[in-house]
């Protein structure tokens, strides 16, 4: 049988007795998390006229360069596979 939940037992199930920062609700969160998010770093990840293969080629050590080599050959194959509206993850046959 479920336990009944009555207004007397609400302040226990919710707010500071139940773990919740009530602080991170209403306006004033929501400007904090729009001025953390203004403060970000920049993203790492920009792009480059150079291309996947000169990046590779100049990847050292040998094993390295050869990991990246075939890494990229399995993502063009499953980029063609995906175009084409196969399931790469299917089994063969």
């Amino acid at each position: 049988m479920l336990p009944t939940i009555s207004a007397r037992s609400m302040p226990r199930l919710c707010g500071a007795r139940a773990g919740i920062d009530e602080s991170s609700f209403g306006p004033a969160a929501e400007e904090a998390r729009t001025r953390k998010t203004e403060a970000m770093a920049a993203n790492k990840t920009q792009s480059t006229v150079s291309s996947v293969e000169d990046f590779l080629d100049a990847v050292t050590p040998a094993r390295r360069h050869d990991d990246g080599k075939t890494l990229d050959v399995l993502r063009r194959l499953i980029a063609i596979a995906w175009t084409r509206g196969d399931d790469p993850a299917a089994p063969a046959g």
